[in-house]
């Protein structure tokens, strides 16, 4: 089920409606909105249940690579074979290398009249410039507090869970349901928020801190999870609620963790030497 996104499910209708359905479209966003489950649903709403005409591509090990590419090019390169068009979705589009990027130009300089690129990504400038110019992107937003408040009460959740819920997933329906559906990961972020107090605290020594942060084994993760914390934080202090922190310090920690995870998740930096460079910073 899709939770929120109506007005782009509406402009994607409208596409189909017209049969003015670009040849390829960049489905940008944060993780966790459900863009996949957005252009799954418009896929099928274009072929129906021809899923032998439908290719979802994945990344693997972490990476999209110029074999996958080459392949879908091939398959774009025959005749549909029960539907109208062959249609193609590339997930989490930011991870394909350089050469597979490269490659993929030939689709869009040279589309079929038979096929659907669709690129669903978290990080949209990080593809090339001749990329994306070369794409009609819908962008996607959070959806509303009280959008996904009531999709959890509809799951069976309880008001206050899904309130607590609701607040940190910060409109990103897919982190949400994750949480409704595994509590033990409410209880871990409980304590790893705890942690982060301990941690950012002036009276934790630096060696302490450092100490702490050679253990981390996934520090996306875990970032996310501050990320969510002081964004949440943030919308208490919109909604005059009070806080230990300015909003001016609030704005400085969300700036710099989104910069870490920028950086690690885009980059071959040293993760260890960002997770330091950020306990100093925040």
């Amino acid at each position: 089920m899709i939770v929120g996104h109506s007005q782009q499910i509406k402009i994607l209708s409208n596409m189909i409606e017209s049969g003015k359905i670009p040849h390829a479209m960049l489905f940008d966003g944060l993780s966790g909105l459900g863009k996949k489950a957005v252009a799954l649903d418009f896929a099928q709403k274009i072929i129906g249940n021809s899923s032998i005409d439908l290719l979802v591509i994945e990344p693997e090990k972490g990476e999209i690579k110029i074999d996958q590419i080459r392949s879908l090019i091939e398959k774009f390169s025959m005749k549909p074979y029960s539907a109208l068009y062959k249609i193609a979705i590339i997930n989490d589009a930011h991870l394909m290398n350089e050469y597979a990027q490269n490659s993929i130009l030939k689709i869009l300089e040279e589309p079929t009249g038979d096929s659907i690129l669709i690129l669903v990504t978290d990080h949209g400038d990080s593809l090339l410039d001749t990329v994306r110019s070369r794409m009609s992107r819908v962008k996607f937003f959070p959806v509303s507090f009280g959008e996904i408040k009531k999709h959890l009460i509809s799951l069976g959740c309880q008001n206050d869970m899904a309130e607590e819920i609701a607040l940190f997933s910060f409109g990103r329906p897919g982190v949400a349901i994750d949480f409704k559906n595994d509590y033990s990961k409410i209880s871990f972020r409980r304590e790893k928020i705890k942690e982060l107090m301990i941690l950012i605290s002036d009276k934790t020594p630096v060696y302490k801190k450092f100490e702490y942060i050679k253990k981390i084994e996934e520090p996306k993760d875990l970032l996310d999870i501050w990320l969510s914390y002081f964004r949440a934080l943030m919308i208490k202090f919109v909604n005059g609620e009070k806080t230990n922190y300015s909003i001016s310090k609030i704005i400085k920690i969300l700036t710099e963790l989104e910069n870490a995870i920028c950086l690690i998740t885009r980059t071959n930096v040293n993760k260890k030497l960002v997770l330091e460079t950020l306990i100093i910073k925040i």
